[in-house]
């Protein structure tokens, strides 16, 4: 649906990429591929053959876009920001985006947190704020039964625990996460617990 949206609105780049993440994640944590509609959305998008919904549909696409999307847009420009040095602006955009999920919860709120924990890393910030920020999108994940997201926040935590000279915890933390995980997941962290 979300593919859709964008495609809808002629956010062209951003649907590819939500696919994209969309396919890696499920090949990843269940070795599996998204399903042959979306698929073939995904090959529309790539030659330009999508097109834009009308301006009727248009405005029922914003509305929802506005409740829907707003933090997730808000999370992939606070990244964006961050990639070209620009920590604040990018922290800015996440406070506001965490800001008005305090009202209502949306699904990417586990990865506003993690992200919060990136971007306060990469301005030098007092690591337990980082810390807390990953344990909390932590929760949210675990809360929504968000496997990936939880997985994500995990490693980031596991590898500031490394960093801090904490490895028993963070090979504890790894291992706990993953234990009744699927075997893609495993894998993956496999190579960060060999340097635990």
């Amino acid at each position: 649906m979300l593919i859709n949206v964008l495609a809808g609105l002629g956010h062209r780049w951003e649907a590819i990429e939500i696919y994209e993440r969309l396919h890696d994640g499920l090949d990843e944590a269940y070795a599996a591929e998204p399903e042959p509609e979306t698929k073939a959305l995904y090959r529309r998008l790539l030659t330009g053959a999508q097109k834009r919904l009308g301006p009727a549909c248009e405005e029922q696409m914003r509305a929802i876009r506005g409740f829907f999307l707003q933090p997730f847009v808000s999370l992939l420009i606070a990244e964006q920001l961050a990639k070209i040095g620009r920590i604040d602006n990018g922290l800015e955009i996440v406070y506001e985006a965490l800001a008005s999920a305090s009202h209502d919860r949306y699904w990417c709120d586990a990865e506003l947190e993690r992200l919060r924990g990136d971007l306060l890393l990469a301005k030098g910030v007092d690591e337990q704020h980082a810390e807390a920020a990953y344990r909390r999108a932590i929760q949210i994940a675990q809360k929504q039964q968000a496997k990936l997201f939880e997985l994500r926040a995990t490693t980031h935590l596991a590898q500031l625990l490394l960093k801090q000279g904490k490895s028993t915890e963070s090979r504890q933390l790894l291992t706990q996460r993953t234990a009744g995980s699927p075997k893609a997941w495993k894998r993956r962290t496999s190579r960060m617990r060999r340097h635990c």
